[in-house]
């Protein structure tokens, strides 16, 4: 399988650098498409975009909006965008370090998950404590209470009944936490692999009032 990924932007071109340069090298083999969708960025960051899309063997297109949606609705964007042609989307941000495998490890879990017959709605490859661990699935995966939208893959299935929710665009409620709950709604688990295999590089997300960086475990870079 190959898997189209969505990554949202805005502003902060001194964490999209890292992003782009690790993202480019990093094993995309299975990867269908990059979508970017950036938010309004002023600078140069569309620029670094451009220059990004030279840089990878997998098509890349980059989307803008006109007017700024906000992380959440960005997120959603993206989302219902992938969502027209495939089942599965894989998120990433744009504050972000990529260890090689991270996308092999993506797979390396959904492929574990429906041979073992684990109903998934959520899997991460970032682990930070900040994000509460229920317990141990196997030696690979854990059960977590919530996930960020950080280095995950979502199902449309999950995604189109929390969309559907007439409070969805009213409700402040970050995106990550509307879609675990509707993990929860469904009897999904929310799963993160032991390891990290990316690595966040900037202040905690949007939705956070932490003026801090959310660390992922045992990250694997190589």
């Amino acid at each position: 399988m190959k898997y189209s990924i969505g990554m949202t932007t805005y502003n902060r071109p001194e964490y999209l650098k890292t992003t782009l340069d690790t993202l480019a090298k990093s094993d995309l083999t299975l990867a269908k498409e990059v979508l970017i969708f950036d938010d309004g960025s002023s600078g140069n960051v569309i620029q670094m975009l451009k220059e990004f899309k030279g840089k990878l063997n997998v098509p890349v297109k980059i989307y803008r909006n006109r007017k700024s949606l906000g992380a959440n609705l960005n997120i959603a964007q993206a989302c219902d965008f992938i969502f027209n042609k495939n089942d599965l989307a894989i998120l990433i941000d744009s504050d972000s370090k990529f260890g090689k495998q991270w996308l092999n490890k993506i797979n390396e879990a959904v492929i574990l998950c429906d041979r073992e017959n684990i109903a998934w709605g959520y899997i991460s490859v970032f682990n930070t404590p900040n994000h509460k661990t229920i317990k141990n699935i196997n030696s690979f995966l854990v059960q977590k209470k919530d996930l960020g939208s950080f280095g995950t893959i979502i199902k449309k299935e999950i995604f189109k009944k929390m969309t559907k929710n007439e409070n969805f665009q009213k409700n402040r409620a970050s995106f990550d936490w509307k879609y675990g709950w509707q993990c929860d709604l469904d009897k999904k688990l929310i799963l993160c692999t032991k390891n990290s295999y990316i690595q966040h590089i900037g202040l905690s997300g949007t939705n956070s009032n932490k003026n801090s960086v959310d660390i992922g475990v045992n990250f694997m870079e190589n």
